[in-house]
């Protein structure tokens, strides 16, 4: 089996710097806001999934040089590869003669690790003429073409391997501009066809309908800011439902960042990962507030990359608040996370109690 990987050097950098996305900015802009780099380390846990599995003698890699995939490759100890060239700042342009490239060398599988704006790139150079699968580390990812975590790519491949079936998904996309000013518009790019290892990707990410749930989640916020703790620091993740609680206490607060309050007051807002430890650092009492992401259930790793690793390893299990409404929760079987980091996630993964109403409380599996 040949399948084509690339790997977005950029994607995800905007997200612990509190920026939304990655778009419209170059590795120097990264560099001087200390964004690191998230892709590489994602696209070496993905293919140390593939090496595992049994396929895996029977696989060629064709790929890109440098940072679009020679990197990752050579790490996880894989020499059987062909390369494309690929200069060392690369942009979007490049990613879409890559994909077609390795269209034409006959791929049986196109594997890519970006976000929402690398999944519609490859799908306007190849289409549905060979099966894409995405390695989440974008920060947006609204799209459905994506696997839930980088670990689950060597079994989705090995799947794909043994039955070679295929269903198309949605590619969505947002414009960037507009969602970091707090205004979500995902538009439908197209659909492009994926193995069929539904269980194991991510769903689109679907919007609240808040007509619907108007009274649970006035419900949920008024018991949230009723039970708030005095001299208690609380960082309010991202979300809808989050936002409505600071609605509730006169702040006016983006849907897409992360602020903090401490004894109704805002004192800190649009938090990147740095403000956020420095945060952590100077208070003792401390909760970090998030809410699942509707049809995908993630409450870390999507859309919230300013909450990351590092940041949870400072805060314990029980200072996290899981908050959601009854109808949000009546459409996701299980919760998810993916850090990024394998021991944070461990920590994560058990039964937790979700606030659902007024001293209402859900018990739901986080995986």
């Amino acid at each position: 089996m040949r399948i084509g990987f690339i790997v977005n050097p950029l994607a995800g950098r905007g997200g612990a710097a509190g920026l939304g996305g990655s778009d419209g900015f170059t590795r120097e802009d990264f560099d001087r806001m200390n964004a690191k780099p998230i892709s590489q380390r994602r696209a070496e846990q993905a293919l140390n999934s593939i090496k595992v599995q049994p396929c895996f003698g029977d696989i060629e890699f064709l790929s890109a040089s440098g940072e679009m995939g020679e990197g990752a490759l050579e790490k996880a100890g894989i020499g059987r590869m062909e390369l494309l060239d690929a200069p060392e700042e690369t942009t979007a342009e490049d990613t879409i003669r890559i994909s077609k490239e390795l269209l034409a060398k006959g791929i049986d599988l196109l594997i890519f690790v970006g976000g929402d704006g690398t999944a519609r790139d490859i799908l306007s150079a190849i289409g549905k003429e060979a099966p894409i699968l995405g390695i989440p580390s974008g920060v947006k990812m609204h799209s459905s073409v994506f696997v839930n975590t980088p670990e689950e790519v060597g079994q989705a491949v090995q799947i794909f391997f043994e039955l070679r079936n295929i269903i198309e998904r949605e590619v969505m996309d947002v414009d960037e501009e507009e969602f970091r000013s707090g205004r979500v518009s995902a538009k439908l790019y197209g659909t492009a066809i994926v193995p069929d290892v539904s269980d194991l990707m991510q769903s689109r990410k679907s919007p609240t309908d808040r007509s619907s749930e108007t009274d649970e989640i006035e419900e949920l916020v008024g018991y949230f800011v009723q039970s708030i703790e005095k001299d208690v620091l609380y960082l309010l993740g991202t979300g809808s439902t989050i936002s409505s609680i600071s609605k509730q206490m006169g702040i006016n607060k983006n849907e897409l960042g992360v602020n903090a309050i401490m004894d109704g007051e805002e004192i800190g807002k649009e938090l990147d990962e740095k403000k956020i430890l420095e945060l952590l650092e100077k208070y003792d009492k401390r909760r970090t507030v998030v809410t699942p992401i509707g049809g995908q259930g993630f409450i870390f790793g999507r859309g919230n990359l300013q909450l990351s690793a590092k940041v949870i390893a400072s805060v314990e299990n029980e200072d996290i608040m899981i908050i959601a409404t009854p109808s949000k929760l009546s459409r996701l079987k299980i919760l998810r996370i993916d850090t990024g980091d394998p021991e944070i996630d461990a920590r994560l993964r058990g039964y937790w109690k979700v606030l659902v109403g007024f001293g209402k409380y859900r018990v739901m599996m986080v995986q």
